[in-house]
């Protein structure tokens, strides 16, 4: 604190005599001095006493004048002190020119007169004085006003307006003095004149939360009512738009966070049920010779297992705990394979369009994903267009989103764009707000599960891109799928065999459930296969210590109890080292990572999977899969 309350000066002057007599002047006229030799022992002095006043001289060795000018002003508890430079050549020098420019306050010529000395001094000081005193009375008051401020009397007729922060005011604050909340604003005074008369019937402060449309965007508040006199009220208000949006954002993070919880809890148990739906209906349907009876009903057991199969992958998807099985894509190559399926997709009043963009490059993404989300936003914009109209697909290489808003944070990047648009009905911002929400959805009841567009966001996010939407009313919509662009070209593969072929190997089935084991015996051995089975991992241990021949391929559940999957191929491989290994799972991701298969080299076989896909991964296994 100053050693005398608004009357510390600082001193510093390498000349002993004329600090001396500096001193003495400040002395008689009631101020409290302190001396410095120099820069460098000034700056300390003025961090130990926070002088109101420093006069000093320019030309000083160590640290001049100019350059405790800086350091003060660079100092957080220093920058508002004045400081007053004394030199000898003022008028015909940069002196005053290059002091000013590194904060000096004021100038004194030598020689000088004690009263000019002391007038200047004492000028500097009331001025901080006043100046500190101003801005404690607005750091009170902005604190206490928040955002804004209004005087009201009874009648809701404004007095007085405040405002610390631009765009929270209904109209131009001039515009709003004498004028009635009625006039201003009728759609809001029913609401706001209640809460006039009940704090001035109370005498007690109210709070109020409110939105307003301001200049098209919807603006929340918090304000707290207090009476000002029998007649009055002040009305503080805070914007609270920010917040709010955040806090929104978190409820539906966390809506999400346990739909997902929801579906990864059932999604094992169920996967196994629909697998062994699917697959022995599958059996059954082959069986069947093509004018039996019967193949119509097996065909509908197969439909309703696949629809579930399907709602299942959704609830994961987006909740983000779909598995995906990630690599290079080419984005023109899916627009193209996909084109002839969304003619048929599109009602032929629909003209789909597409223009593909040159050198894109790839994304790392699961193609049969990138391929749900085209089909999902593409059977969106035909609902959206139930007259006809026009489905465009374009795609591009964008290294700024074009709309900087819908953004996330710290996405900044190349990325290739995948844009479907239509011109259909459009949406409002209430619609838009909760587009990507599960089971959100506009259809009439039995035409859609309200998942499409939420396992579209699910997809992206976890792909590690971003969606954007720009829609009006009656003006169509247009979705933006940003995904991170890949530099790297993807390794030339043989193509794999997609026909579905039997065997003569020896394979090992571990398998806890009794039902899915049961099926993938049956499946495998009418294909030609020799098939061993276990029903965990201690048994499986038990089964290949006991076989003879060598074991070709471990086809093994994830997780298990007694032994998962990954410890039991690794105990496996000890007895039969050319054994290959196959994973199938009905777990969400995180389980499957938790249990070290997840990686994109790694055969895998998602639960539930039909006979067909069954033999597909085991031969593509045996003829490549990993060691």
């Amino acid at each position: 604190m100053s050693t005398s309350a608004g009357r510390a000066v600082l001193i510093v002057n390498d000349d002993a005599d004329h600090a001396q007599s500096l001193s003495v002047l400040l002395q008689q006229s009631g101020f409290a001095p302190t001396i410095a030799v120099d820069g460098v022992e000034g700056l300390e002095k003025a961090r130990q006493c926070e002088p109101d006043v420093i006069v000093c001289d320019i030309n000083m060795p160590r640290m001049d004048g100019f350059w405790l000018c800086r350091a003060v002003r660079a100092d957080d508890d220093l920058r508002e002190t004045p400081i007053l430079l004394i030199t000898a050549l003022l008028k015909g020098s940069d002196n005053m020119v290059k002091g000013l420019s590194v904060g000096a306050d004021d100038f004194l010529e030598l020689p000088y007169e004690p009263i000019r000395l002391i007038a200047k001094v004492t000028r500097l000081v009331e001025r901080r004085q006043v100046k500190s005193d101003s801005k404690k009375r607005l750091r009170a008051l902005c604190v206490a006003l928040a955002d804004l401020v209004i005087v009201l009397d009874r009648d809701g007729r404004v007095h007085n307006v405040e405002q610390t922060k631009s765009g929270v005011l209904y109209r131009p604050a001039a515009k709003m003095i004498g004028r009635t909340l009625r006039e201003m604003m009728p759609e809001h005074a029913d609401r706001f004149l209640p809460e006039i008369h009940r704090v001035l019937a109370s005498e007690q402060p109210h709070n109020v939360e409110y939105w307003l449309d301001i200049e098209g965007e919807m603006k929340w508040f918090e304000a707290t009512v207090s009476p000002l006199s029998d007649n009055t009220v002040f009305w503080v208000a805070r914007d609270v738009t920010e917040r709010k949006v955040l806090r929104d954002k978190l409820a539906q993070a966390q809506k999400m966070e346990a739909v997902g919880r929801l579906a990864g809890g059932i999604a094992h148990d169920f996967n196994n049920i629909l697998t062994a739906i699917g697959g022995f209906g599958a059996l059954v349907a082959g069986a069947l010779p093509p004018t039996s009876p019967l193949r119509a009903d097996v065909e509908e057991i197969l439909k309703a297992a696949t629809r579930a199969s399907t709602l299942t992958r959704q609830l994961l998807t987006f909740s983000r705990k779909q598995v995906l099985r990630p690599e290079l894509v080419d984005v023109n190559r899916v627009v193209a394979s996909l084109e002839p399926m969304l003619r048929r997709l599109l009602h032929e009043d629909i003209e789909l369009r597409t223009e593909l963009g040159m050198g894109l490059g790839y994304v790392r993404v699961d193609s049969n994903q990138l391929e749900q989300v085209l089909l999902n936003l593409a059977a969106n914009a035909k609902d959206a267009m139930p007259a006809g109209g026009v489905l465009t697909i374009k795609t591009a290489r964008d290294e700024v989103c074009p709309a900087p808003d819908q953004r996330p944070e710290n996405r900044e990047g190349d990325y290739v764009v995948l844009e479907v648009s239509d011109t259909g009905i459009g949406m409002d911002a209430e619609t838009q707000a909760h587009l990507f929400e599960p089971f959100f959805t506009t259809k009439e009841p039995g035409k859609g599960t309200g998942l499409g567009l939420a396992t579209v966001h699910g997809i992206v996010e976890q792909s590690g891109g971003f969606i954007s939407v720009q829609s009006e009313p009656q003006h169509g919509t247009s979705f933006k799928v940003f995904l991170p662009r890949v530099v790297e070209a993807p390794l030339v593969t043989a193509v794999k065999d997609r026909e579905v072929t039997g065997g003569d190997e020896t394979i090992l089935v571990v398998e806890d459930d009794a039902t899915i084991r049961t099926l993938a015996r049956t499946v495998l051995t009418r294909w030609g296969y020799r098939v061993l089975v276990a029903a965990d991992g201690m048994d499986a241990f038990r089964v290949a210590a006991e076989e003879g021949r060598s074991i070709d391929l471990l086809l093994t559940d994830v997780v298990m109890p007694s032994r998962g999957g990954r410890a039991l191929a690794e105990d496996i491989r000890r007895q039969h080292t050319n054994v290959r290994i196959l994973y199938m799972s009905g777990y969400p991701d995180d389980t499957i990572a938790h249990h070290g298969v997840l990686d994109s080299a790694t055969p895998f076989l998602p639960k539930p999977f039909t006979p067909d896909e069954l033999l597909i991964a085991v031969k593509s296994a045996l003829n490549g899969g990993s060691r």
